[in-house]
């Protein structure tokens, strides 16, 4: 089994990078994301954020659990 992906402790990158939504995300669900020219699954880092996002919204990435980007407004 490959444990490089089965983090559970959040790493942030030093610089929010840009990413598209390509599916909704909301304070409770993940979607998933366009980042850097691949697709992957995105959660809201930001408990402040309390309505969904559609997408197509621009999001800025923080980090990542895993494989799971860390996104934010």
């Amino acid at each position: 089994m490959n444990h490089r992906f089965l983090i559970s402790k959040p790493q942030f990158f030093s610089t929010p990078l840009p990413g598209v939504l390509t599916t909704p995300v909301t304070p409770t669900q993940k979607g998933r994301i366009q980042f850097q020219g691949s697709f992957y699954p995105a959660q809201l880092f930001e408990s402040s954020i309390s309505h969904d996002l559609e997408p197509g919204t621009d999001v800025k990435v923080v980090g990542r659990i895993g494989i799971i980007l860390l996104i934010t407004r």
